[in-house]
């Protein structure tokens, strides 16, 4: 099943699906509105998920992601649109910031002309999540953090997969840190068994010399004849 059949079967039973390094498709409106942000676009995992349950391994899951978002970008590179059969289509628009037409029912070829369309300048009448809305977003992404376009290229892809290796990551911080307390619990105790050992052997000592100490005094007061 391609990830563009995904996709859509998805949003028609859920709000929201992340596509990792491109952005997040979002439904306003069941049938009638869906928009495109590129604020949203860290790896959640669901659509990996989503691939693994139609029989692809996990590393063949991230590389059929990795490979849809290399062909939508060389795509809108070139200046074409991106079409998502069923969904609709991206290009770029200023500053290559991503642009989203919602047409399900459109034909293949009225998609594609979507770039063409954009760059004479006749009106698209769907999304448009352009550089602006970045400045003054809509309640639904407010507070969300996003990285300036210029920082991201086809260069700077990660796999998808990378959530897995930063759960590694984590794993490998808290493994070092149980290890260190669990060291540092046994070097106190056997420190503090050192000292506890330590204040016995003093104590028997005082106690040892306090018994000399008074057996001697006890000798010394006994009568001269009992001494002769």
């Amino acid at each position: 099943m391609k990830i563009a059949e995904i996709i859509v079967r998805y949003l028609e039973a859920n709000k929201r699906l992340v596509i990792p390094q491109l952005g997040a498709f979002i439904v306003k409106s069941p049938g009638r509105s869906v928009i495109f942000s590129e604020l949203l676009r860290r790896d959640d995992g669901v659509l990996r998920t989503l691939l693994m349950e139609h029989g692809l391994g996990e590393l063949e899951a991230a590389g059929s992601i990795d490979r849809f978002v290399f062909d939508a970008r060389h795509a809108m590179k070139r200046g074409e649109a991106f079409v998502l059969d069923g969904l609709g289509a991206i290009r770029y628009g200023d500053n290559e910031t991503i642009q989203f037409r919602y047409a399900p029912h459109a034909s293949h070829a009225d998609l594609a002309a979507f770039a063409t369309a954009v760059g004479r300048g006749r009106k698209i009448d769907e999304p448009i999540v352009s550089t602006s809305a970045k400045v003054q977003p809509e309640d639904y992404v407010k507070g969300l953090r996003y990285t300036s376009k210029s920082k991201i290229d086809d260069k700077s892809y990660s796999y998808a997969n990378r959530g897995r290796f930063a759960n590694m990551d984590k794993f490998l911080l808290l493994a070092i840190l149980a290890a260190v307390i669990a060291v540092s619990a046994i070097v106190y105790g056997y420190v503090r068994e050192q000292r506890i050992s330590e204040d016995r052997q003093a104590f028997e000592q005082e106690l040892e010399q306090r018994r000399i100490d008074l057996t001697a005094g006890i000798g010394s007061d006994a009568p001269a004849e009992e001494q002769h």
